[in-house]
């Protein structure tokens, strides 16, 4: 951790983080991708993750293609999408799909396996016909060292966020780190993007925060 970087920044605000993750609500397809986390290289490839994704928001009308997404973030998270206008959903999930590497989407799952945010571990999945992890190797990828950030953090995360696992993300920060908290309790993952209250609930408690801090950064005024 560069410190010297980190004492020049004045807040880092953090949006629905996740560093441990909880789980799929799917329980089925929860296990199977926690207990073989390399089971995705041989389902998709070792390139993007997903990319028949740009192919059907293409040919797909823009609120076939939102009814498509509110369907699978659904049956993957239990999200109901319903801080988020109905009216808007196409467009905001016109741009929510973006291709990511096989490898990223590995690496979460390897997380979700140990309850432990770390590196990418090379070794669980470098064989082919490695299935599951070794229970007996001795080595460990290196986890990200959390503990070590000590600029001023503020976090905002969703009571009905199932990502996340936030007692284990505020336990893991420097004492001095997280100096704000708030949850908002009816929030999902991507309400703190596109919910209708996310100006009022969240951006502008971000920016008075930012003010607090940084005091050339203005105010929003009460109409805002």
């Amino acid at each position: 951790i560069n410190q010297a970087l980190a004492s020049k920044i004045a807040l880092f605000v953090a949006l629905a983080p996740a560093t441990s993750v909880l789980g799929l609500s799917q329980n089925l397809f929860n296990s199977l991708v926690q207990s073989s986390p390399g089971l995705i290289f041989k389902l998709m490839g070792r390139k993007r993750f997903l990319p028949a994704t740009l192919f059907w928001r293409r040919v797909l009308s823009r609120k076939m293609y939102a009814k498509v997404i509110d369907f699978f973030i659904d049956f993957l998270f239990g999200w109901k999408a319903e801080n988020i206008s109905q009216e808007l959903k196409p467009l905001y999930y016109s741009h929510l799909y973006s291709t990511g590497s096989v490898k990223t989407t590995v690496q979460w799952f390897q997380i979700m396996l140990v309850r432990r945010f770390q590196m990418f571990d090379d070794q669980s999945v470098s064989s082919v016909s490695t299935i599951a992890p070794n229970p007996y190797r001795s080595y460990s990828p290196p986890a990200y060292p959390l503990y070590l950030i000590r600029c001023p953090i503020a976090i905002f995360y969703g009571g009905k966020d199932t990502i996340p696992n936030m007692k284990c993300l505020l336990h893991e920060l420097h004492t001095n780190a997280a100096v704000f908290a708030q949850e908002q309790p009816e929030y999902e993952h991507l309400d703190f993007l596109w919910a209708d209250s996310a100006a009022h609930h969240v951006y502008k408690e971000v920016l008075r925060l930012l003010h607090a801090r940084c005091p050339v950064v203005s105010m929003p005024s009460d109409g805002a």
